[in-house]
Parts: structure tokens; C-alpha cells; sequence
């Protein structure tokens, strides 16, 4: 080693799966098991719509239609008529 650097081995046991586990529930699994969940307790067809903030502080939107089973994102309000507006007329 050069210049006294210290090397560093980490193995699994100094893995701290308990805060692993809690950050993967915080970021994915939690609004994935939340949405489950709704979907078998509330049968609807209207779309879900949630007002979200990214790591940086930006302010979003979610949306979830449970007809076609898929979630965007939108970036203004404004984005999220046009789209809710293009979901009931174009038809």
C-alpha cells in the first residue's frame, strides 16, 4: 500500500440488513404494497393521483389508471389535466 492508505474488506456480515431492508421499504416496496392494497380494496376505474417530491426537493406528480395498470409522472399540474383530459374525451 501507498502513501499509508488504510484497505478496507467488507463482507456480508458487516452488512446491516435490517437498514438495507428499510431503505429498499421506504423507496419501492412501500408505494408498490400501498397500491396493492387499494386495488383489491377499492374497485375503481378512476385514476389515483399523488402529489410526490423527488430527493432534490422537486415537486411531482404520480399518476396510477388502474385501467390500463400503468403509473406516470407528470411534472406540473398542468401535465396532469391534459392527460386526465385526454383519458375522458378521447374516446
Amino acid at each position: 500500500m501507498r502513501n499509508g492508505a488504510i484497505r478496507a474488506t467488507v463482507t456480508p456480515k458487516d452488512v446491516n440488513l435490517g437498514f438495507l431492508f428499510e431503505k429498499i421499504w421506504q423507496v419501492v416496496a412501500k408505494d408498490i404494497v400501498w397500491e396493492y392494497l387499494l386495488n383489491i380494496t377499492v374497485r375503481s376505474s378512476e385514476p389515483r393521483i399523488y402529489e410526490k417530491r423527488d430527493r432534490y426537493g422537486k415537486t411531482y406528480w404520480q399518476v396510477y389508471d388502474p385501467v390500463t395498470n400503468f403509473c406516470y409522472s407528470f411534472d406540473s399540474e398542468n401535465e396532469v389535466r391534459i392527460w386526465l383530459e385526454k383519458r375522458y374525451y378521447s374516446k
